[in-house]
């Protein structure tokens, strides 16, 4: 890594911009082999509490008394690309902050209107980033309506918020709006300003706010060439690590350092992602790191050409790839995976494991992290979404299609070798996509009071509930929005917002 140079961000903060130049691993390229990782997991519809709300794209966080949080999302399915009423119209965002009680089987809202001013559109927004700590919720950007009714209103925020969980429920639950404005401090930066990214709280007393974009005006007009000019898109190309104070119920930001991708482009960076999974980790010093899998969009090609799904050209198809050749201006995902690993003396070393590929769960979905201190090997195991067309069996050639594919990503800790396994059952519908895995609060089975469960633990259990899956996208089919030949037949899928919840169990020594 070479440091650029040190500035004067704000008043008292300090930014440094590091450019990087990712390590590669030293093996071969491109190489994805499957290793069964010796369990498996069940997915068994829950209905036990009625009232839950459907949406997508939300933010949640839970107390310790039973509680669910949410605010923030979508009450439909996916956004479309086409129609005008796909522009995330603010009549189908979540406007309601609501509590949920899994003792009682009640349901609390309050509307965002009830929050301060400058924070009704943020808490309404989709594709905020956000992360828990204790009490505290930390939640930055998203993006939905701006503060006016013009189309050019639709924006990516600005705002970090910081919420005391259980004041905040506390507060729905009494319907006091005095006491929910009381539970959030916030500020606005320009550096707030993502979507679609993930952030995280290390160890290192660091937030990471991990890739995203800054996305402002209709997402279909972006689609419609002759409207670019009313349009701004611009991925971060960044991960962005700061931490904050607060006094007196204002935030402070004290320091602010950015990675940058030394070598490439804008349109060539590695760091050029959104949509994707940003799961904690063990890393090979024991320490807790950060992996970034998959995510979208490469752009081999630069705008405004095209290429093909199928076989990967620009502009014009290769010899062969005949009537199941389309060229879509949305390029392919991303598939090597890329370690942010904090280091001493606040130091941070990214690392881009071109010796993998990860396909099968492209975007944001359900995942549920398990380590093994005995065999020192992280396992990330991703369920649904949508995922790669090129890796999907039969090819559909369309947009990245929706999958049930339960796969484990293994990472060998002492080799430095990572692997995938694809369970062969299946999840019971298309699900998964920006939806949430909510942990029955076991502190006895995680690794070091960390959020990853630790495998040695739940030996010998044969069967062990960890947890729900909630919420996200439902899909009538493998492909959405428009239509495509699919067995022969022209056909749309419909997708909708769930509230469906499933008990998710894991099995040691089993595979079915």
């Amino acid at each position: 890594m070479k440091l650029l140079h040190t500035l004067t961000y704000t008043c008292l903060v300090t930014l440094m911009i590091v450019s990087c130049k990712p390590t590669p691993k030293e093996t071969d390229t491109g190489t994805t082999s499957s290793t069964d990782p010796g369990f498996s997991f069940e997915v068994v519809a829950d209905n036990s509490m009625p009232g839950l709300p459907a949406i997508q794209s939300f933010v949640f966080a839970m107390d310790h008394k039973g509680h669910w949080l949410f605010f923030g999302g979508r009450k439909n399915g996916f956004h479309g690309i086409e129609a005008p009423d796909a522009n995330f119209p603010y009549r189908l965002a979540n406007k309601h902050i609501y509590v949920y009680d899994t003792k009682n089987k009640t349901v609390d809202s309050m509307s965002v209107d009830d929050l301060p001013d400058d924070l009704v559109y943020p808490f309404s927004s989709s594709n905020m980033q956000s992360d828990q700590e204790g009490d505290l919720l930390y939640v930055t950007g998203g993006y939905g309506k701006g503060p006016n009714d013009t189309k050019d209103s639709i924006m990516t925020h600005d705002v970090l918020s910081v919420v005391n969980v259980p004041q905040m429920i506390q507060a729905v639950k009494n319907q006091d709006k005095a006491a929910l404005a009381d539970a959030i401090v916030y500020t606005h930066d320009t550096l707030f300003r993502v979507t679609g990214g993930e952030m995280h709280i290390m160890d290192d007393g660091y937030l990471y706010l991990v890739f995203g974009q800054d996305f402002n005006g209709l997402y279909t007009d972006f689609l419609q060439y002759d409207s670019l000019k009313n349009i701004i898109q611009r991925y971060t190309n960044q991960v962005r690590k700061f931490k904050i104070s607060i006094r007196d119920k204002k935030i402070s930001l004290d320091t602010v350092i950015i990675y940058e991708d030394e070598g490439s482009d804008y349109f060539t960076s590695e760091y050029r992602r959104r949509d994707l999974n940003v799961v904690k980790g063990i890393t090979p010093e024991g320490k807790m790191g950060l992996t970034a899998y998959s995510g979208v969009f490469r752009c081999p090609c630069g705008p405004p050409q095209c290429i093909c799904l199928v076989c990967a050209e620009c502009d014009t198809c290769a010899t062969g790839c005949t009537e199941a050749c389309r060229k879509f201006p949305r390029n392919p995902p991303w598939l090597n995976p890329i370690y942010i690993e904090p280091q001493a003396n606040s130091g941070t070393t990214i690392t881009i494991d071109n010796s993998f590929e990860q396909s099968k769960n492209v975007y944001d979905c359900w995942h549920i992290l398990i380590y093994d201190p005995n065999a020192n090997k992280m396992y990330t195991n991703l369920f649904g979404g949508i995922g790669d067309t090129a890796h999907y069996e039969p090819v559909i050639c369309t947009t990245n299609p929706n999958v049930k594919f339960i796969n484990t990503l293994t990472r060998d800790l002492n080799t430095g070798q990572s692997t995938e396994h694809i369970h062969s059952n299946l999840l019971p519908e298309y699900l998964g996509s920006d939806g949430e895995f909510i942990p029955i609060p076991r502190p006895s089975l995680m690794y070091k009071n960390s959020s990853i469960y630790d495998l040695q633990k739940m030996a010998g259990k044969d069967t062990v509930l960890l947890g729900h899956l909630f919420g996200g996208i439902l899909a009538e089919g493998p492909t959405t929005g428009v239509k495509y030949s699919y067995h022969g037949k022209d056909t749309v899928f419909t997708t909708s917002a769930t509230n469906q919840l499933y008990k998710v169990y894991l099995k040691t020594g089993t595979q079915p």
